[in-house]
């Protein structure tokens, strides 16, 4: 399930995890994989991600750093995205003019990829 993970082009649900295992004449139950998938996140290899509508995905935590998701609301492709910008500035000044601590934060990009715009 890592090296899936790891080598995917994108966020994968559990349902792909799953139909992809089917692919490689493995049938893990589901039970097996959120399991897998929760000890995977507890460790910090992978980080559960949500696009809002409603299913979680997990994706394999990038030796290359934090990055964000561009989604596109017609047909579902996603893509990563490197941060342009100084997340670390933003935080420190939400931290001194609110006096609030960030832990974590969640930024992706929703419109119409290129293909859905032809």
């Amino acid at each position: 399930m890592l090296e899936l993970l790891e080598f995917s082009r994108g966020p994968l649900s559990v349902a792909d995890i799953k139909s992809a295992a089917s692919r490689a004449k493995l049938r893990p139950n589901k039970s097996t994989v959120y399991r897998e998938l929760y000890f995977l996140v507890e460790q910090g290899i992978v980080v559960e991600v949500d696009f809002l509508d409603g299913m979680k995905r997990y994706e394999f935590v990038a030796h290359d750093g934090h990055h964000h998701h561009m989604i596109c609301t017609s047909c579902q492709h996603v893509e990563c995205v490197d941060v342009c910008f100084d997340v670390t500035r933003v935080l420190k000044e939400i931290a001194k003019h609110s006096r609030f601590k960030v832990q974590h934060h969640v930024l992706e990009f929703f419109g119409t990829c290129a293909q859905c715009c032809n």
